[in-house]
């Protein structure tokens, strides 16, 4: 079999396995005040939290994709980590037969990562949390605005591998907040002002618009992550110039959660 014809293969499975993640994820919408104030509030709600919804369907894709793909080279982890060789080739050739995605590399425990896409080595073990990740062995998402393999702001999803039963570390594929969706002209005609999708600990994983544009326009009384993202919910709060604005939250299916401004 050519190596060609095993990763149509591979991309066939990543198609099949779009399983959920297991940690809620969620988006905010900010809008205008003045777009809805001439509607019952609780109308005018009901209204942006399925507009919120729909929105943000397009992150909700791209980060259960990611995290198909990573259960995928978690089941076959060894056949790269034993076998340094096929790493750069087989992996690279995954990231360019999909453009969403800037890198893949398998971190083992030592938290020294060398069998990557790139075909270039990092020592991740000094980083700030990487004992806590690998005591946690729990799939994450995080955001690194300087990422020294994809050279460039991504948001980063972890999925845990094993060898011989055992944790053996984390499958990471790196998704450039380049390549994210534009927001349509429509939305913007209702008042969205950003879209943003941000997880459990209440970091701010992407934004449709520039992101210290966006860290602004949050809501300067609440914390992220104690808003409620088990069900969508709105509310009015002013951002940090000051400025009121309508927020609404929904869950990303399965995965952490999404706020829109």
């Amino acid at each position: 079999m050519t190596q060609g014809r095993w990763y149509n293969s591979l991309r066939v499975l990543t198609v099949m396995l779009l399983t959920l993640a297991l940690f809620p994820l969620g988006a905010v919408a900010i809008y205008q005040t003045n777009r809805v104030a001439s509607e019952a509030q609780n109308n005018a709600q009901l209204a942006l939290l399925a507009i919120t919804g729909r929105a943000a369907k397009a992150e909700e894709l791209l980060i259960e994709r990611a995290f198909g793909a990573a259960r995928v080279f978690a089941t076959i982890a060894t056949e790269f980590t034993d076998n340094p060789e096929r790493c750069e080739p087989g992996l690279g050739e995954f990231v360019e037969n999909d453009p969403r995605y800037s890198f893949v590399g398998f971190l083992p425990l030592s938290g020294k990562m060398s069998c990557t896409s790139t075909g270039t080595s990092y020592d991740f073990s000094g980083w700030p949390g990487f004992d806590l990740a690998m005591q946690d062995q729990s799939p994450t998402i995080v955001v690194n605005k300087d990422a020294p393999l994809s050279k460039g702001s991504v948001f980063v999803i972890s999925e845990p591998y094993e060898v011989g039963g055992l944790f053996g570390g984390f499958v990471s594929i790196s998704i450039p907040h380049s390549g994210l969706p534009d927001t349509p002209e429509r939305l913007t005609e209702l008042g969205l002002i950003d879209l943003m999708t941000f997880n459990q600990e209440g970091d701010v994983l992407t934004a449709r618009a520039d992101m210290e544009k966006a860290l602004a326009e949050l809501p300067a009384g609440r914390a992220l992550q104690e808003l409620n993202v088990t069900r969508g919910n709105a509310f009015q709060d002013k951002n940090t110039f000051g400025k009121r604005r309508t927020y609404t939250v929904v869950p990303i299916e399965g995965s952490p959660a999404t706020i829109g401004t």
